[in-house]
């Protein structure tokens, strides 16, 4: 899957190349999806409410707008799962790596959804036990979209992993422990893919003669 995504993120660089369009980032950055070490049947269907996969995130979710993250759901995931995981990243952006909006971790196996506007905190209230990670803007918990402006539409992918373990990692961790801690442990994911390009600046007021 993560294969085609980066050959289909080349082409339509290409195309609108050869169409004179605006072009966004040149290839998509690998996301924990895309990671050898976190691939299971993808069975878990992922909501959130107010978007629509591969449509355009409301403002108020991005840091354009009020920046409060949005309510997530998710199915159950299979027999033997322990807990949950969502990380929110987009790979269009302009960075050596993907960027990271969103870590939530050690969710327990009863956890389908998240309240909107969550606390950005390390250990939220709700969901109860729930932890939250770095960001790549340097802070703990949600940071929404704000993509350069004069990119194409850049992809947000919701991602949510049904994992046969707890974690038990500590809160306000980085990305990259948390991946750590879920490598062989995941059971069952699922993804939401929507899009959100900057705002297009007012038009200048026509001077009078």
């Amino acid at each position: 899957m993560g294969g085609s995504r980066l050959l289909g993120c080349a082409a339509a660089v290409a195309l609108a190349g050869v169409l004179g369009l605006a072009a966004g980032p040149v290839a998509a950055l690998p996301i924990a999806f895309d990671s050898p070490d976190l691939q299971a049947p993808e069975t878990i269907s992922v909501t959130a409410s107010g978007l629509i996969a591969g449509g355009p995130i409301p403002a108020k979710y991005t840091a354009d707008g009020k920046n409060v993250s949005p309510p997530m759901h998710w199915t159950e995931g299979p027999a033997g799962t322990k807990g949950y995981v969502l990380i929110l990243q987009d790979p269009d952006g302009h960075m050596a790596e993907a960027v990271i909006h969103w870590v939530v971790y050690d969710m327990s196996a009863k956890v389908f959804s998240l309240p909107g506007g969550m606390r950005n905190t390390p250990e939220p209230t709700n969901p109860l036990g729930a932890a939250q990670g770095w960001n790549s803007h340097d802070t703990v918990g949600y940071t929404g979209p704000r993509p350069p402006a004069g990119d194409g539409p850049h992809h947000y992918h919701f991602q949510v992993f049904a994992l046969d373990r707890v974690l038990h990692v500590h809160p306000g961790a980085h990305l990259d422990r948390v991946l750590g801690a879920m490598k062989g442990h995941v059971i069952a994911r699922g993804e939401l893919v929507a899009t959100y390009a900057a705002p297009k600046p007012a038009p200048k007021p026509e001077s009078q003669p």
